[in-house]
Order: structure tokens, then sequence, then C-alpha cells
């Protein structure tokens, strides 16, 4: 039973229920300890509904996916890969041929980074030898993990198997690295100034890293990067900022400037630095700047109001040889469930876009 399974949920509803059925029941008797016993029933139903609270956010959110990661022995949670398991846990044997999952640290490079790095294998990769894959690299928001796309609603191992079961994806390489350095603290993909360089371990470390340790094609028009919210700024800033290392980016309900980020996500990251940090806004840059010649798609439902004034503007300014795709659901608000209903097309349309896989003779 993990700390997202269905099962704790159920344990800590009916603890909720029980607890405040005990609440009422006590409440008028023992009189001469009211003073007592009132405040500790009280205590109990307030645990007990927090309880039930923590378990819902984290199943949203999967901030900490294995107990492991609850008591902060990150480095055990993600010793193993994140195989495929039911809600209680129990792991689903993968079947020969069958596309696997992998995690890995890559060495210590330029950033001085080094954290997880979950990988996709597609159906026939370990079969397939002389091929080489396109790579996609997927960013969670904040707060999130990998297993925000992992094990979650997401449960993008079987979105992706489906996509290319049914040939509306190619085979491809996905990624989902790591990009804050603790669940609480915010790095927004950026080289902070005095601080964490996430960019440049995302964009060269982990890059290289893929490319030494699995078949990866190494062009930019065969890897692109999709998101959402925080991730989906990740993935555009990164794109347009790399249009050597990358081609195609797809946004679900990102925005396009920069924000606080740090421990809480509310500290400046460029440390009063203007110019980098208007660097890093992709507003400003399609303003500003050449514009990269890359394709981007952008996703959200139409009762998330911000994100669709965001794209608005931004698409307003789209020019070549930039290409601009858009699409919306009627509603869903700025949550996982519209974007798990966006997602497969969203590979799909980066799948078209991208370098198909290659053989090597």
């Amino acid at each position: 039973m993990s700390p997202t399974s269905t099962s704790l949920l159920y344990i800590c509803l009916g603890a909720a229920v029980a607890a405040s059925t005990f609440a009422a029941w006590a409440w008028a008797r023992n009189r001469r300890f009211r003073w007592l016993v009132r405040p500790a029933l009280l205590t109990l139903c307030s645990l007990t509904a927090l309880a039930v609270v923590g378990v819902l956010v984290n199943r949203i959110l999967f901030l900490y996916p294995t107990w492991d990661a609850l008591l902060g022995q990150d480095a055990k949670a993600a010793a193993a890969p994140p195989v495929p398991r039911d809600d209680d846990g129990v792991p689903i044997a993968a079947k020969p041929g069958a596309s696997r999952m992998d995690v890995f640290n890559p060495p210590v490079g330029k950033s001085g980074v080094s954290l997880p790095v979950y990988v996709y294998l597609p159906p026939g990769y370990d079969q397939s030898p002389n091929m080489r894959y396109p790579v996609i690299t997927a960013y969670s928001g904040f707060p999130g993990t990998p297993q925000t796309w992992i094990i979650s609603e997401v449960q993008a191992q079987a979105t992706l198997d489906k996509e290319i079961r049914e040939h509306r994806m190619a085979p491809t390489i996905v990624i989902w690295p790591v990009h804050h350095p603790d669940p609480k603290i915010d790095s927004q993909c950026v080289d902070a100034v005095g601080g964490p360089q996430f960019e440049t371990y995302l964009t060269v470390d982990v890059r290289n890293a893929v490319i030494s340790r699995y078949r990866a094609r190494t062009e930019a028009a065969a890897w692109g990067i999709i998101g959402f919210s925080l991730g989906g700024y990740c993935a555009v800033n990164h794109t347009m900022r790399h249009p050597d290392k990358y081609r195609v980016a797809a946004s679900l309900a990102g925005y396009f400037t920069t924000m606080p980020g740090g421990p809480g996500g509310n500290q400046d990251l460029f440390r009063g630095n203007e110019q980098l940090r208007k660097e890093h806004a992709p507003l400003w840059r399609i303003q500003n700047l050449p514009v990269p010649d890359m394709d981007l798609w952008y996703g959200a439902p139409l009762d998330d109001t911000r994100s669709v004034s965001n794209i608005r503007e931004f698409g307003a300014l789209v020019k070549a040889p930039m290409r601009l795709t858009t699409e919306f659901i009627p509603k869903g608000g700025h949550t996982l469930a519209p974007w798990v209903i966006l997602i497969p097309g969203a590979f799909d349309w980066m799948s078209s876009r991208l370098a198909a896989p290659q053989t090597l003779s």
C-alpha cells in the first residue's frame, strides 16, 4: 500500500467517519472531564480530516509516491525503475518485446547537478539494436515530480504504448528528469544566479547522458519537450533558447513570462538581473529576438482563463519560422484532469513533427 493508493484513501476516510461518529457519541458524556475530552475529540476529528485531505492532494500532485520519499529517503526511492503498479503497489509484469521503464542518475557534469532521470523505452527497443530513436523530454509542474506523469492518472507508459500501438505516434524514447532540487523548491528550470544550474543540467548534462546511455538520435530535429503548467513554461523557454538542441515544444497550460522560484516558489532566481529575467521570458524573446525555427503546440481548457489569455497574447506575436498549433477543450481548470485528456494528442502531434526513428546500416 503506497501513499497514493486507493486503499490508503479509504482507510483515512473510514478513520475520519469513525472519529466523527465517536465524537458525536462522546460529546455529551463524561461531563466531569469535558474540558479535557472535548478538545481531544476535536483534535482527533481534525487530524483524521487532514489525513484525508493530505492523501487526496498527494494523489493529485504525486509529491510523495513512495513511503521512502515521504520519509526523506529520496535516493533509496529512486534506486529502482518505476515499474507499472496497481493501486495497491503490486508490480504489473512486462511482456517480452514490450516497452519498459528505466531510471538513472547522470554523471555530474557542467551543472554540478545529478538527480534521477526516468526513461520510457518504446516497444521493440531491446529487439532493434540498429535503431536510433527520437526523444521527448517531459517536465512536471510545481509542486510535482516525474511520478505525476508516470503513476498518476496520466499513466504515461500505458498512454505511450497505446499511441505507438495504434500508429498515431512513432516509437520514441521519453524521459522525465527530476527538475526540482527538492519537492518544496521550485527551480523554474533556469540557471539561478548564485544557485543550482538547472537549465544547464537539463539541456546539456541530461541530454548528453541520454545520448550516451541510450540509442537516441542526436539532431535537434529529433528532440522535443513537453510540460504542463511550470513544465510548459520550461518546455517553451528551453526550446526557444536552445534551437540547436530542440525543435518541437508542447505546453499544457504553461505561461510565457518568468516567475519567482526557490523554496516555496517565492524567491527571485535572477537576483535583480532584469536582462537575464527578460531573456528567460518567451513573451519577451518573441518580441525582441530572432524567432527560432520550431513547432509549438499549446493546449488548455477554456475555463482556465489565465492560460487561454496567455496563449492568445503570445499567439498574436508568432511569426515565421515559428509555427503554432492550439487545442482547447471546454472545461477542467488548471488541473491535471484536462491535461490527461490533452496529453495523448500532444504526444501524437509532437511525433508527427519530430524526426522518425532511424535504422543504422
